[in-house]
């Protein structure tokens, strides 16, 4: 059987760019454009048969709405993921130069959310309910992004606590914040944070000498 050349054919949002090859059973697939930018491999009896339209986007977007209609944005926790957002990406905001100014960003695992799920309930999923009205999220490394493993819920006076670990440290003649030292010194941040808290010298436990 002839092969169907389906280079600069559109199929729904996607656009055929050219030839990817074959998957493991001999079927052509194809490197496609979605009309929202991104780039995905399909294989061409799914874009014929429309089983392939977009890069799934069309599946987020619909997924969002349903939240929307059916309240999720009057969800605690919707709130929280929505500033954090908006945060580190709106730039008329008064707060944007302490977030998204510096750098920070939202994990795209949050952002644009994963494996079909909605990005708001993958950031419920790893972070759990909100445990009181009263607490908020606190990123264990200030220098770190909005991302598993450097998020917990915090009440106001833990997060005051652990800007405490802020203070700038001095070894040798130079002044850095811990977080700054960490991340030149590549050691582990909760460790170092910890040895200096039960008294030891900032030089011995960060690893380097005066």
């Amino acid at each position: 059987m002839k092969k169907i050349d389906l280079s600069g054919q559109r199929f729904g949002k996607l656009i055929v760019l050219a030839e990817s090859g074959a998957n493991r059973h001999g079927n052509t697939t194809w490197e496609c454009r979605c009309d929202c930018g991104s780039i995905i491999v399909a294989l061409g009896g799914n874009l014929r048969r429309g089983n392939s339209a977009s890069c799934g986007c069309s599946r987020r977007n619909a997924c969002a709405k349903r939240l929307t209609t059916h309240g999720a944005s009057k969800h605690p926790e919707y709130s929280v993921w929505n500033g954090m957002i908006r945060r580190c990406e709106d730039q008329r905001r008064d707060d944007y130069h302490r977030y998204g100014g510096k750098g920070i960003s939202v994990c795209d695992r949050w952002r644009h959310g994963e494996h079909g799920q909605h990005a708001f309930l993958c950031f419920l999923e790893d972070m759990g309910p909100r445990p009181s009205s009263l607490h908020s999220i606190e990123r264990n490394n200030g220098l770190g992004n909005y991302e598993p493993g450097n998020c917990v819920w915090a009440t106001s006076t833990e997060q005051a606590n652990n800007r405490s670990s802020n203070r700038r440290i001095t070894v040798g003649s130079r002044t850095q914040t811990l977080a700054e030292w960490v991340r030149e010194t590549g050691g582990d941040y909760h460790a170092i944070k910890k040895a200096i808290v039960k008294g030891a010298a900032p030089g011995v436990a960060l690893g380097i000498s005066a």
